[in-house]
C-alpha cells in the first residue's frame, strides 16, 4: 500500500493539513480496501491555526520517523511561512 506522511510543524493551517488527509483517506479500491496508508506525522504536540485568529492544540499522531518509511511527504501550509 502507498504510504503518505503529512508533516505536522507548529503553526500549521488546520484547513492545509485537512485536505490532504480527506483526500487520500477517502480514497478505495473497488474491494473496499484503502488505497493510502495515511498519517500525521509531527514531533511534539503542535498548535494549528486558520489565519489570525483561533488558534487549537493537537497531540498524537505518528512520530517524525515514520515519514522516512512514506512514499510521498505532504508538508501543509504554515501561518508563519517565514520563519525559520
Amino acid at each position: 500500500m502507498h504510504r503518505v506522511a503529512v508533516l505536522t510543524l507548529d503553526q500549521v493551517i488546520a484547513f492545509d493539513l485537512a485536505i490532504p488527509c480527506q483526500v487520500f483517506g477517502s480514497a478505495f479500491f473497488a474491494d473496499g480496501q484503502p488505497a493510502y496508508d495515511v498519517r500525521v506525522c509531527s514531533t511534539a504536540h503542535v498548535t494549528a491555526t486558520n489565519g489570525p485568529s483561533p488558534q487549537f492544540r493537537m497531540s498524537g499522531g505518528e512520530r517524525l520517523e515514520w515519514a522516512l518509511q512514506a512514499d510521498t511527504i505532504i508538508v501543509p501550509g504554515l501561518s508563519a511561512y517565514d520563519a525559520p
